[in-house]
């Protein structure tokens, strides 16, 4: 876990997303999960808006909280949301929307 993550401002709530000249905050509490698209990444909200981004997930992993965990390459889910986790099928279930998202083994400890 680098030093970002551990020793992060555990008060953050708003996320600023820098895209050439717009900048645009995401509250924190409303990001499900996020998904690598190439080198941008998707931010789906609560509300079903998807944010687009043009960093990759690994810049993101190391400034959102600890409750945001890293399950695969190209996902970061907010563990608030989390309702199940299969181990047998590796998928794990987002509670607000029927989402199913996969993690992979090399990131099971995260999880």
């Amino acid at each position: 876990m680098s030093y970002n993550k551990r020793y992060s401002q555990q008060h953050l709530e708003k996320l600023c997303l820098k895209s050439y000249g717009d900048f645009q905050y995401l509250d924190i509490k409303n990001i499900l999960y996020l998904k690598a698209d190439n080198n941008t990444t998707d931010f789906h909200m609560v509300d079903g808006s998807i944010v687009g981004a043009y960093k990759t997930v690994k810049n993101y992993e190391d400034v959102l909280p600890k409750n945001f965990i890293r399950i695969h390459r190209s996902y970061i889910v907010n563990s608030k949301y989390i309702s199940r986790i299969h181990y047998g099928k590796c998928i794990c279930s987002i509670s607000r929307k029927d989402v199913k998202l996969p993690f992979t083994k090399a990131f099971l400890k995260n999880i």
